[in-house]
């Protein structure tokens, strides 16, 4: 049996996305205990990731400290009264616009202690804020609903929320005239007009790389099996972070409407015996013979995300 499993937390997919992929006889969507991510690390038998806060498992992945928090680029759009999230808000940075960020950020806000740090795959951690445990809010997972309303429900609360709001707002400031903005406007792409700060503090609870995973399960009173035959296909850096430290394949993945078209070509063929789609909490699957349930309705992949659980 072949399962494809996709990740789409945030539901931020392209309506031509939607449309390549087409209507399919969906099952009744299902709850996720602890989300996505708690489910994706028990499939990679890592309990003590989910455990963790997302910043100290994409720092242990890159040899970096626990105390960062995870620095993601967003376009924001200006409304009345407040700043909006569009659908295609969450960027995605090349490794050199990263690095070009971070060199920038450096001579700005170097001598304050902070560091931005770039990493392969475009992600940011931010480093130096000290004394921090505010609550914070995945950009990626905030609901239609949060970005129509605009962004602030979804800042930091608690502890040293109001200096990590300090600084986000220092940090807008200093992006409105980037010339790596001017660059990304000239080449239309969209400018980055905020480094959504979250995910981090001191974690809860201790990261181990795959090879120190037989004394976390000790202490667990669990024992872990290996995922050898599984490969993860994602853009999330938590989720590669998640394979890093597991010993698990891991391979960058473009959502293009193309990539949709051949999942549901591979359906139709039963090529692809089952099609699960992820998102925040929730998960919804279609097997290749649904297409003969005729009792199901048929739904497009946002319509079954989103239809009652």
């Amino acid at each position: 049996m072949r399962e494809l499993v996709l990740l789409v937390p945030g539901l931020f997919l392209s309506s031509d996305a939607v449309t390549a992929l087409g209507t399919w006889r969906f099952a009744t969507p299902r709850r996720l205990k602890g989300g996505w991510r708690a489910a994706f690390a028990r499939r990679l038998g890592r309990d003590d990731l989910a455990h963790a806060n997302p910043a100290s498992v994409v720092a242990a992945s890159a040899g970096l400290p626990s105390d960062t928090w995870l620095a993601t680029p967003l376009h924001l759009i200006a409304g009345l009264t407040t700043l909006h999230l569009p659908a295609e808000g969450v960027l995605c940075l090349s490794a050199e616009e990263a690095r070009e960020l971070a060199a920038g950020f450096a001579s700005i806000f170097g001598n304050e202690g902070l560091v931005l740090h770039p990493l392969e795959d475009g992600s940011l951690l931010l480093s130096g804020l000290r004394d921090c445990a505010a609550e914070t809010v995945d950009p990626a997972l905030l609901s239609a609903q949060a970005a129509s309303q605009g962004l602030a429900s979804a800042q930091p609360v608690g502890e040293g929320a109001a200096s990590l709001r300090a600084l986000m707002t220092e940090i807008e400031m200093w992006l409105h005239d980037l010339p790596l903005n001017l660059e990304r406007e000239r080449t239309g792409l969209p400018p980055i007009r905020s480094l959504w700060l979250w995910g981090g503090g001191v974690s809860a609870a201790p990261v181990a790389r795959d090879r120190d995973r037989d004394s976390v399960s000790k202490l667990e009173g669990k024992s872990i099996e290996a995922s050898t035959a599984l490969c993860v296909y994602t853009q999330d850096s938590w989720a590669r972070a998640c394979c890093g430290l597991s010993g698990i394949d891991c391979k960058p993945i473009d959502l293009c409407p193309e990539f949709f078209a051949g999942i549901a070509a591979d359906l139709q063929r039963g090529e692809l015996s089952k099609l699960t789609l992820v998102n925040t909490d929730c998960a919804v699957s279609v097997c290749s013979g649904d297409r003969w349930r005729w009792w199901r309705p048929r739904r497009d992949a946002l319509s079954a995300l989103t239809a009652s659980v």
